[in-house]
Parts: C-alpha cells; structure tokens; sequence
C-alpha cells in the first residue's frame, strides 16, 4: 500500500490537467498513489485521466456522475489506499518538494495535520516551479500547537484556510468530511480539522502554486447570490465556533473575519440582480466593520495589506469598493 494519497478532483480543467499530473509524477518522494476523481466533466477530462493513467501505474482514476468538488473529494478520500491524504487542484501546481516537505513537517513534529506555505501565481508562470530543495535537511520545520495553528490561520501569513497543501492522516477526514452542496468548502472544513489537532507541522518553504485564472471569484465580473449567502453562512460559521474555542484569539479572529467579509462584500456587489439578502449583507458587514474594524487594524500580527484594507473599508466601504475596482481593471490582480 502507497504511504500517501494525492487527490485530484477534476471537472472541466482538460488544459490545465497534464501540467498538474506531471508536477505530481516529479515528487522526490515517491511512495504515493494518485487518484484522479472525474467529476463528470462534459469536456475531454475525463478521457485524459484514463489517458494519464494508462502511463503511470502510480495514477488510478475514478469517474462519478457531476456532485461538486466537496464531493469529489470525498469520493477519493473513499478510495484512497495511503495512510495519509492531500488534495490538489486540478488546474494547479506543485513543486517536486511538495510532498516530501509536508512529510517532514509532520513526523519531525509529531503532528496530526501538516501544512507548508503556498503562493498565487498569474497564468503565464504556470508550470514554472523551481529549485525547491527537496532534500528533509534543507526543510525548516516549525512545531504549533493547537492555539497557535488557529493564530497562524487567522493572520493568514503561514497557514490559510484552503484545503490543498495540507497532509493528514486519512482517518481524519473520514471523520470530517466535506460538506456536499455548500460552496467555500474550504474555509467551512478547515478550521474542524486543526481543532481536532494537538499538533500541527509547519513546513516553511512554498510547495504549492495556486494559479490564478481568470475566472476566479474575487476577478469575475457576476457572482451568483448562492455563492455570496454559502461564503457568508461560512465565515460566520467559522468565526464563531473559534471564539467560542479560542477566546484569547478574539483580535486575531477579527483579522480572518475581516479579510473574509471585505471579499464577500465585494462579491455582493456583483451579484447580478441585487436582492434583499445583497444588501441586508453589505449592511450587516457595513456594521460590523463599524464595531470591529479597528480591531483588526491594530492587529499586528495580521498580513500588512489586510490591516490597510480594513482601514479603508472601516472608513468608507464604498471608497474601498471603488479603489479594488480599480486595482482589478489595471492590474487583472485581486487584492486577497
């Protein structure tokens, strides 16, 4: 039996599929099986993993009828043989390093959950991955502890809340799956497992490119109300079961609340038609900036550009709005 899982779920990403594959295949670490969950896509993608596969004994593929991508991983965790599991993205990239680091950060540490850094690329620089040293030794490690991997993740400079880029034993996410039907899946999933965690592992260097494509949610110019109330219903799910846990991270929550609630703000703002819920949520964050805002401005160990957001957003939400318009329109760029 393979040591580790890597899960694909793939709908739609028959460009972007060989790339990711072949980043994965490069591992240093080569005792792991790869699943790619065909989600139903109506494009090529599916017979592109069996194409895949047919190369690589490594590769398995599992084709279900379109559930979405938190049931698509579900379904590999389901299938998956490797005491351990992580997930990748099927129009992202990794560096050869990716799953060695994340393996040493997690038995160097004793941990439960390992997590290394990761970084946004634009499409150009997709498949540029580097001279990562993949060797354990060259790997700086860090030990957290519970309270402090929920720090980590609410500052968002080593930790975040996406699914990606973490290793964990497969029995924990047979206990805390992905909620099917919800979108945000990520930040509603995230914060359970590190919870569930004495120790965490942190690996300090960037294995995971995150590629930022056009169509992403903080660039398009419609999003639709289910996306705006699923990421809402998350945030507010997320930020109160940690303070209810972690009181002493209440400034720190600020940060993780407002860095989200300035990006659903500005997706409600694109909404294409606006509604009563719209707008009773940029009311509702409106407010909460009012009361919160300057807490999370003078968090120090927040990310720089999330404390400077925050102060323009508690200042006028509107000037905020207009100023990441026009961050968008001349640089293609989000500002999350």
């Amino acid at each position: 039996m393979p040591l580790i899982s890597v899960i694909v779920p793939v709908y739609k990403t028959e460009e972007w599929l060989p790339l990711c594959v072949n980043s994965i295949l490069a591992q240093s670490f080569r005792d792991f099986e790869l699943i790619l969950v065909d989600d139903g896509s109506p494009d090529g993608s599916g017979k592109l993993c069996d194409d895949l596969a047919s190369r690589d004994d490594r590769i398995r593929v599992l084709h279900k009828e379109n559930g979405g991508l938190s049931d698509a991983r579900n379904a590999g965790v389901k299938k998956a043989q490797g005491m351990y599991v992580t997930f990748i993205d099927s129009d992202d990239f990794v560096e050869p390093c990716y799953l060695n680091a994340l393996l040493t950060a997690l038995r160097q540490t004793d941990a439960q959950l390992a997590v290394a850094r990761f970084d946004k690329v634009p499409p150009q620089k997709q498949g540029c991955w580097g001279d990562k040293q993949s060797g354990s030794e060259h790997i700086c490690v860090e030990r957290w502890g519970c309270t402090q991997a929920n720090a980590e993740m609410a500052w968002g400079k080593k930790n975040s809340m996406i699914a990606c880029n973490k290793l964990a034993p497969r029995k924990l996410y047979i206990k805390y799956p992905f909620e099917k039907g919800k979108l945000h899946e990520d930040l509603r999933h995230t914060y359970l497992l590190l919870h569930e965690c004495e120790v965490v592992g942190f690996a300090d260097v960037v294995t995971y490119h995150y590629v930022m494509h056009g169509g992403s949610i903080t660039t398009r110019k419609v999003v639709p109300e289910k996306q705006c109330r699923d990421y809402a219903e998350a945030i507010q799910l997320c930020t109160q079961n940690m303070r209810s846990w972690y009181p002493e991270l209440n400034s720190a929550i600020d940060s993780l609340q407002a860095r989200e609630y300035m990006s659903v703000y500005l997706m409600s703002c694109r909404a294409p038609v606006q509604t009563e819920y719209t707008r009773s949520l940029r009311k509702e964050i409106r407010g909460w900036f009012k009361k919160n805002g300057m807490s999370a401005v003078r968090e120090k160990g927040a990310l720089g550009n999330v404390r400077a957001r925050a102060l323009l957003m508690t200042i006028s939400p509107e000037l905020y709005r207009i100023t990441y318009s026009i961050g968008i329109h001349f640089t293609g760029k989000s500002f999350k």
